[in-house]
């Protein structure tokens, strides 16, 4: 859920709290997810990079974070890093079920997470994404580098959410692929938020928890379809989701996995 960051009294229970919390979430697990795709030039499916998840913490694991944090960081391999020249690697959420009194957060589930912000499908907005690349003042995306899913979601203790939040194909700098309204699905989790009011006595956070990687196939296809149509007034209509996608690399990107390749084939010689 694409929420404000709140603000917290700096008051001396409240920075113990803080210290605690951070103790917990130092030692929360990182699930890391590998992200493969088709290149051109390349017979096989490529690792091109990989997502590490960790629930309760915010910009790439930098600072404590809190428990209510989810975090998806998804950095490129060095061989594939200039597929973001040409490719936009964005983000979409969609929540799969609600627990709890319904807010009329969502008309249907399963959804597009956020569903009334603008038409697009995707997790940011379009000035999120591309204009400002911030979100609570935390960065996005770095160009060859990273792109991070950052969620922090408060409700009360009744309420709760189920998730599938997946790391998209598009083309660089737009919110479509190949100029039409369609994206590719590379990777994705499924997790689980759950609120709480305990924390600091009114703020309303929760605990948000990693579940499974998911298998991107027809079922995971699927499921994004079904919450692109039940988004309200059809603000999602004409998205489709490919099956397959080849991306095309820059002749950098094809020189230094010939590269890697190279050296990691005298490396098993020796």
């Amino acid at each position: 859920m694409n929420t404000k960051t709140p603000t917290l009294l700096p008051t001396r229970g409240f920075i113990l709290l803080s210290m605690l919390l951070a103790a917990g979430t130092a030692q929360a697990a990182i699930h890391t997810i590998d992200v493969n795709g088709k290149v051109q030039g390349f017979g096989t499916p490529q690792k091109i990079g990989s997502i590490a998840v960790e629930p309760g913490k915010a910009d790439g694991f930098q600072g404590s974070g809190h428990a209510s944090f989810m975090n998806g960081y998804f950095t490129f391999t060095n061989a594939f890093k200039s597929l973001d020249d040409t490719y936009d690697f964005n983000w979409i959420n969609v929540v799969r079920r609600e627990t709890g009194p319904a807010l009329g957060l969502f008309s249907k589930t399963p959804n597009m997470d956020p569903e009334m912000e603008d038409t697009f499908p995707h997790y940011y907005t379009e000035a999120e994404w591309i204009t400002d690349n911030k979100l609570n003042g935390r960065t996005l995306r770095g160009d060859q580098s990273f792109t991070q899913f950052i969620d922090f979601p408060k409700q009360p203790k009744e309420r709760g959410f189920d998730f599938s939040t997946f790391l998209i194909l598009q083309d660089n700098n737009k919110f479509a692929l190949d100029g039409k309204k369609q994206f590719l699905v590379l990777a994705g989790w499924e997790w689980n938020y759950q609120g709480d009011d305990d924390f600091d006595g009114s703020k309303k956070n929760g605990v948000s928890t990693f579940g499974k990687a998911v298998t991107i196939d027809k079922t995971a296809r699927d499921l994004i379809t079904e919450a692109m149509a039940n988004g309200k007034d059809g603000r999602f209509n004409g998205w489709t989701v490919l099956e397959t996608f080849t991306m095309v690399p820059s002749p950098a990107t094809v020189a230094l996995a010939c590269l890697g390749g190279v050296i990691a084939a005298r490396r098993r010689r020796g």
